[in-house]
């Protein structure tokens, strides 16, 4: 299955809205089949490892890392493959938490009289698809945060400037993490001040339309913007929707999507089920302070990419990340799980998750 999890990775930034998959078949202990879902539209990848296999796929053993579709979409389901091509035996990593295949792939497997057996690295199976698992099960994007700070943790100086903190390879990573995200999220102060383009400058693996998601609960994004010169589709969550009587007029990419303020500050959560209904898997949230404070506060913040400089910008009145986050007591705070630290030039990136991806953690995050 270890196997099956790497070659799935192959694909992995490219199946959208699929997951990315992987498949290998056993027989006598030597594999004679293997594959992985290339693009949505193309064979999964039991398929391509029983194209593989052949006439030896009959009693043999596949290994799969997501439950084999049982519908028809953009192509055959998989389960009517497997069953036709005589395969005694299926490990499955993990179910397939889309409702349309939930389990009853799994199901029509074990009534063709296949023995199935599930679980085996389910955890290494939801991470590697956390996009998708968190889109079907917890029904919101999956947010992954990215951040650049100084050594004394902060984000911008006094005058809210914050380019550049990170240095230029590793502002190409950060186009390497848009590149994974069906959208990109920011306040509105992050355009008023820095004015960035907000666009990916590296290829992207799939077609599916890119996001910019801006909040700004007074509609103060000025229509000159740069990010409003990029053909590229804009959702601009405002307190009121423009009125005739308005005289901002923003170009035809952006669309003003109004809902309720509190305290200066949107419902995340409204948010996050607005954006489920536009069929956005993943965001990356990159700030400022208050909107990466919000994400932290309302427990929204999947995954964090912390970008440290080697600097010291000191001073009381220049911005830390969370800075308008709520004091917590040592009994309550927020804790992350490490999952990676490596440097770029001369910055370090630590890389946390704040989804485990076991059974309680996949349930609504209004608790």
């Amino acid at each position: 299955m270890s196997m099956a999890l790497r070659i799935a990775a192959e694909g992995k930034g490219a199946t959208f809205p699929n997951p990315a998959v992987g498949a290998i078949i056993a027989k006598n202990r030597r594999i004679i089949g293997c594959g992985y879902h290339p693009k949505a539209g193309f064979p999964h990848a039991e398929i391509y490892a029983l194209q593989q296999a052949g006439t030896q796929a009959k009693n043999a053993t596949l290994f799969i890392t997501l439950e084999p579709c049982c519908h028809y979409g953009k192509t055959p389901p998989c389960v009517s493959a497997i069953i036709n091509a005589g395969i005694k035996n299926v490990s499955i990593a993990t179910a397939d938490p889309n409702p349309i295949i939930h389990k009853q792939g799994i199901a029509a497997l074990i009534n063709a009289g296949i023995t199935v057996t599930c679980g085996i690295l389910e955890q290494e199976a939801q991470f590697l698809n956390r996009d998708y698992f968190t889109f079907h099960m917890k029904k919101r994007p999956y947010v992954r945060m990215k951040f650049a700070m100084t050594l004394d943790g902060k984000i911008a100086s006094s005058q809210k400037k914050s380019k550049w903190l990170s240095t230029e390879q590793t502002r190409y990573f950060t186009h390497r993490l848009r590149a994974l995200s069906d959208a990109i999220l920011v306040g509105s102060q992050t355009i008023i001040h820095d004015n960035p383009q907000l666009d990916v400058r590296i290829n992207r693996k799939h077609e599916h339309l890119f996001y910019r998601i801006i909040l700004d609960p007074l509609l103060e994004t000025p229509p000159a913007s740069n990010l409003f010169k990029v053909p590229l589709p804009v959702l601009l969550f405002a307190q009121h929707a423009l009125n005739k009587n308005n005289k901002i007029c923003y170009p035809e990419n952006c669309e003003i999507i109004p809902l309720p303020v509190k305290n200066n500050l949107f419902d995340l959560h409204s948010i996050m089920n607005t954006l489920h209904k536009k069929n956005i898997q993943s965001i990356l949230v990159e700030g400022g302070a208050a909107t990466i404070s919000n994400f932290l506060e309302k427990n929204l913040a999947d995954e964090l990419y912390v970008i440290i400089s080697p600097h010291i910008m000191g001073g009381s009145a220049s911005l830390n990340f969370a800075a308008f986050l709520k004091e917590r007591l040592l009994d309550s705070m927020i804790s992350l799980s490490l999952q990676k630290i490596f440097t770029i030039n001369k910055d370090i990136i630590i890389q946390y998750t704040n989804t485990l991806f076991s059974k309680n953690s996949m349930q609504s995050d209004r608790g």
